[in-house]
């Protein structure tokens, strides 16, 4: 089955990446705000097809102070 949105499960823990087919961009242009995409998964659960990793959820990396942290770690 084809779905719109692929998702990466940590351990059961939605997160990114994420990627979505060209047929949504459209309705991805029209979304406000840091959750819109979330809103539009939860909105649409029967597009989203989820990609389960068995590793712990990572962090956040908004700053490059994140990044290099992130960077910095050996792989377990």
């Amino acid at each position: 089955m084809q779905t719109p949105i692929v998702r990466v499960s940590y351990r059961g823990r939605s997160g990114h990446p994420m990627l979505f087919a060209k047929a949504l961009f459209e309705q991805l242009k029209a979304l406000h705000g840091d959750k819109g995409v979330w809103k539009l998964c939860d909105a649409h659960p029967e597009w989203v097809h989820e990609v389960k990793v068995d590793q712990p959820y990572p962090g956040d990396v908004n700053t490059w102070e994140d990044y290099t942290k992130l960077t910095s770690v050996s792989p377990a």
